[in-house]
């Protein structure tokens, strides 16, 4: 900048001297060309002062009055120090980062606190889609309009182990066996005078909706660890997701802003202590429809099975309050493999071996897995995985004897204990039934066992039906979700003219997402299974297995992401399916690629809202540390499937239509764009169409070219050279 202003003057001083300057003394014709010669003047002739504003006037001086000669290079000098620039001055990447945070208070010195000893609760409704009616067309499934979810987070005034836990007065046990309550926990169950206590529980009771208080009391072998009144407050500032990053060293929290107002965070709370001068917040100021992410650096790592419980308290809304427990930092790519394929070292190795080059290191196993594939399930689960380096999803039949004590010793490589699968067909059984009459009190009691007998594992579940599965969203530590839109695959909405919409394997997974937050979700994409037949020709043919084609694959597995999810599953995998759907396959092995790089941060990262949604678009924006990850996914196609064509013809299929989209988005201040980058089958590259506003802090793609043969695209920006290199490092 100094260069270009020294320029700017010795340029103006040449356009002066050439044109005339402003003065009184001397008429226009006083000095003619040739009235001086070389020399007439020379340095010391003139002194300052001599001459003075106003000298000479316009026209003192005409075009010839100077020739080339009359001045030489040195006649007009500047200072070199006047022509540098400071580097750490200028911005050389794409979007600069504006704002930090700077903490003033050691961690330490924050958990050193007496703990809040208020009682804090959030209480959210069910999200559910009017447009997607589930259940038959005469019967359908009522929308989940009443009650809700809350979390409640206080502090406890003794040290014991829990005995008791009542709402309003009553036992838990005793509401939900009058079918007024679906489920409830309280954690931890050791309670430790002045740490943190943490209770959840959704009840489809219509009086909460009107109520503005409840009671909550914890009961302990050694007195009363909690007794009070707890606000029925709506949130209107969710926490979406909380999680661990840095090995369990750091706290991750990530919220959204669903009012028509900025609010401004007055206070943060996390285990009952004020973090509010200790975490990382460049701006405590949230905007409408803003989504943040704040950080916390522990004092001590966090233990598996640990409380974390974090309050955001606001000048204008009701408090975020949100509770869980610590799990690992995984990302799985599981399968749910065909049973029969035996795809485990020893039993198949080249079926164990094809999988985990297309990238798997997650598979499910239940107690027929090891008899029909020829080895004991506790050796598989306790040994052997352990050698090979992967991960089992073990059934509870294996995690939990029949006696009721657990089943596995050596959990290192368990990823969670999974308790069931499409669980929430129905909140209630009939009476005389098992568990209360309802379904997933069922598998409430495998959540708590494993929370006591597995402290150090995540419990998880998968769901099928987004107008119950709200209900259920939070009675584990993980929720799952399968729908599925190619091959005809069986469907839980109601059967209509048309199958569900393409976006519909992105719209219910998203419900999940809604409902299950802070929590995280491991989502189902629809891969080779063998259950989707016909008979062809009908009638009197063989039983044909359709499959998604190579475009079907790579949207549903794009719309997992896109969905948020932190982990990956795929139902099924089949190798006779893989052999006679090469291209399905592939899809498969080249988004694993890409996945296993993003991994990392898909696991972190998290959105308030889509980007875009709409007949033809669905994108998302995933924010993450020093990280944003962009989905994008084309729905543009040539129409529905019909009913009628799953019938009448052999293997029908979406057919998706060119289309590019503009989108653009904001980025936060508190993150800095210096790196960018398209991420495809493990390739990276770096489109043309993709263009920074530093200025304004917008990134546009301009016309994002998706097709059939390109349904969806994965872009990355990075703030840093790290985080590039760490991902390009895993492409390798």
């Amino acid at each position: 900048m100094k260069k270009i202003i020294s320029v700017l003057i010795f340029l103006l001083i040449a356009f002066l001297l050439l044109t005339g300057c402003n003065s009184g003394n001397s008429s226009t014709g006083d000095f003619d060309t040739g009235d001086f010669d070389t020399g007439d003047l020379e340095t010391e002739d003139l002194e300052t002062g001599d001459l003075e504003t106003g000298d000479f006037e316009t026209g003192d001086f005409e075009t010839g009055d100077f020739e080339s000669g009359d001045f030489e290079t040195g006649d007009f000098e500047t200072d070199e120090s006047d022509l540098e620039t400071d580097d750490e001055d200028v911005f050389s990447g794409l979007i600069e980062k504006i704002k930090s945070c700077s903490p003033t208070v050691s961690s330490c010195d924050a958990m050193a606190q007496t703990s809040d000893s208020t009682i804090y609760a959030s209480f959210r409704k069910d999200f559910y889609y009017e447009h997607y009616q589930e259940g038959d067309l005469t019967n359908p499934i009522a929308a989940p309009k009443d009650g809700g979810r809350f979390h409640i987070i206080g502090t406890s005034s003794v040290t014991g182990s829990v005995t008791a836990l009542k709402i309003n007065g009553q036992l838990v046990d005793d509401i939900i066996a009058d079918r007024k309550m679906v489920w409830a926990h309280p954690y931890p169950f050791e309670v430790k005078a002045g740490e943190p206590v943490w209770v959840a529980f959704h009840s489809q009771e219509k009086s909460w909706d009107t109520s503005s208080t409840g009671t909550v009391t914890i009961e302990t072998d050694n007195g009363i660890a909690l007794n009070g009144t707890f606000p029925v407050n709506l949130i209107e500032v969710p926490i979406t997701y909380v999680t661990t990053t840095n090995d369990r060293k750091r706290i991750v929290v990530h919220l959204h802003n669903r009012t028509s107002q900025t609010q401004n965070l007055t206070q943060l709370l996390y285990r009952g202590r004020d973090i509010t001068d200790s975490a990382c917040i460049a701006d405590k100021s949230i905007a409408p429809d803003e989504h943040v992410m704040w950080t916390f650096d522990l004092c001590e790592k966090a233990e598996l099975g640990e409380l974390w419980s974090v309050v955001a308290k606001f000048d204008n809304a009701k408090p975020s309050v949100a509770g869980g427990r610590v799990i690992r930092e995984f990302y799985p790519v599981e399968t749910w493999q065909s049973t029969s394929d035996c795809p485990f070292p020893g039993a198949n190795d080249v079926n164990y071996q094809k999988h985990r080059d297309a990238g798997f290191d997650t598979f499910f196993i239940h107690g027929g897995t090891g008899p029909t594939c020829g080895f004991d399930n506790i050796d598989m689960v306790e040994n052997i995985a352990v050698e090979h380096d992967f991960w089992l999803l073990p059934e509870r039949n294996i995690m939990k004897k029949s006696d009721g004590t657990p089943g596995i010793t050596n959990t290192e490589r368990v990823a969670a204990y999974f308790s069931g699968d499409e669980a929430d067909k129905k909140i209630y059984n009939d009476p005389g039934s098992e568990f209360a009459n309802i379904p997933w009190e069922k598998y409430k009691n495998h959540t708590e066992f494993s929370w006591r007998n597995y402290p150090e594992l995540p419990v998880y579940l998968g769901g099928s039906r987004h107008r119950y599965n709200g209900a259920f969203s939070g009675c584990t530590d993980i929720q799952g979700f399968d729908f599925y839109i190619a091959a005809c695959a069986p469907h839980i909405t109601v059967v209509e003219v048309n199958m569900p919409p393409l976006r519909a394997a992105f719209d219910m997974l998203f419900a999940v997402k809604e409902n299950h937050m802070p929590l995280p979700t491991w989502l189902y994409t629809q891969a080779l299974g063998t259950m989707w037949e016909i008979t062809w020709p009908p009638l009197v043919g063989d039983k044909f297995k359709r499959a998604p084609n190579a475009m079907e694959q790579r949207l549903s597995i794009a719309s997992v992401l896109a969905a948020g999810a932190k982990g990956l599953m795929y139902f099924q995998t089949n190798m006779a399916l893989a052999n006679s759907n090469p291209a399905t396959w592939d899809e498969i092995h080249n988004m694993n690629k890409d996945v296993i790089a993003l991994r990392k941060h898909l696991r972190v990262a998290d959105f308030g809202s889509t980007l875009q949604t709409d007949e033809n678009t669905i994108a998302t924006l995933l924010r993450g540390e020093k990280i944003l990850i962009l989905v994008v996914i084309n729905l543009a196609n040539t129409g529905p499937l019909t009913e009628l064509q799953c019938q009448t013809e052999k293997d029908p299929h979406w057919k998706l239509v060119p289309a590019f989209p503009e989108i653009t988005f904001n980025v936060p201040d508190d993150i800095g764009i210096n790196h960018f980058f398209e991420l495809r089958n493990g390739v990276t590259t770096e489109p043309d169409y993709i263009y920074f506003n530093n200025l304004q802090r917008t990134v546009n793609l301009n016309g994002i070219p998706l097709s059939d043969e390109v349904p969806s695209r994965i872009f990355v920006f990075t703030e840093d050279e790290e985080t590039k290199n760490e991902i390009m490092d895993l492409l390798d």
